[in-house]
């Protein structure tokens, strides 16, 4: 007995270690269509009237159309061409999704920035304004489902260059709001490498900032600065990231072959996933990320990878199982100390 007890915490050990250190895979992967210009982004469409076979699916929009996955998943097709003719469009224009409204927002414009809202019930543009505060394409965009509240990040460039990193809140098809600077300095500063917006399980804005390596979180009703998830991996691409609707974050960099996933909850690090990616310098294209209502992640790199590769959370073990682990340690570690003092 005295040989078993320190064998199972050994076993403890090792559950805990493995199950702390997860590495996902693809369960699948998706062609790209052909032609597909720069990809804008990827985003979580759940099931609509509209939608074909009413079925959920994710959204790749470029710069000039929009494509679904067909029922099959195993390759796209196109569902709309949603920019007006004559607007300048580049490989800095942003896109969001809201499904509770059914609209995707998008930024464009030829001597101003503006924000499209097209509805995809209706096929049409319904709304387009300027975003006047912006002095140059934003950084990220997000909307929170079931308003027209809409967030913009622009990173402003240098601070030498007299542009303050910021977010802006923008109610669609009302005019803009003024905008809320971050600033360089304080609580829930961000930096000029300020990218990609997201909302939480938890409704909360998460900001991703490469330059700092962290995902800030802030309140989306009054823009207060709430908390901040510090990122182990150094090189990560700001214009993407991932929230599973299980809670967990997923970031990657355009130069690795892996990515980097977190807890959403508690911001620790959960383990690593291998991402359609290549170290090369010569060719890049822009990262796209997103999550659905299963569980699932989808990524995708326009330029160097010819597929969307998706990832299901449900291998990731659930947080109770590592509390397990430790208590099983925790306990076998006391009767062995009970033992050894008899």
């Amino acid at each position: 007995m005295t040989k078993t007890i320190p064998f199972l915490c050994l076993v403890a050990l090792a559950f805990a270690t493995a199950h702390a250190n997860v590495h996902l895979t693809p369960t699948h992967t998706t062609a790209l269509p052909p032609g597909r210009y720069n990809v804008i982004s990827l985003e979580f469409v759940p099931p609509t009237s509209w939608s074909p076979g009413g079925q959920s699916h994710v959204m790749l929009t470029t710069e000039v159309e929009a494509w679904m996955p067909d029922s099959t998943g195993t390759s796209f097709f196109k569902i709309y061409d949603p920019f007006p003719m004559g607007v300048r469009l580049n490989r800095l224009s942003q896109a969001t999704y809201d499904p509770a409204n059914q609209i995707v927002y998008y930024t464009g414009g030829n001597f101003d920035v503006r924000l499209y809202a097209y509805s995809l019930a209706a096929g049409s543009v319904v709304s387009e304004e300027a975003l006047s505060d912006l002095p140059d394409y934003p950084n990220g965009l997000a909307v929170r489902h079931g308003t027209n509240d809409v967030f913009v990040s622009f990173a402003g460039g240098s601070e030498a260059a007299g542009y303050t990193p910021s977010l802006y809140r923008y109610t669609a098809g009302a005019g803009d709001q003024n905008g809320v600077a971050f600033g360089y300095t304080g609580p829930g500063a961000v930096s000029s490498q300020v990218g990609a917006l997201r909302i939480g399980p938890d409704g909360r804005l998460n900001v991703l900032d490469a330059g700092q390596q962290k995902i800030l979180r802030y309140d989306p009703v009054t823009l207060a600065y709430v908390d901040a998830i510090s990122l182990v991996s150094t090189a990560v691409d700001g214009n993407a990231f991932a929230i599973s609707s299980t809670g967990y974050i997923f970031t990657a960099d355009l130069n690795s072959t892996s990515g980097v996933i977190y807890n959403y909850a508690t911001g620790a690090y959960v383990g690593t996933f291998s991402a359609p990616l290549h170290p090369s310098t010569a060719l890049r294209g822009r990262l796209a990320m997103t999550a659905d209502d299963l569980g699932n992640v989808y990524v995708s790199n326009e330029l160097i990878s010819s597929h969307l590769a998706v990832y299901s959370t449900a291998a990731i073990p659930e947080p109770a199982h590592y509390a397990l682990a430790a208590g099983l340690l925790a306990g076998l570690t006391f009767l062995q100390r009970r033992r050894q003092r008899a």
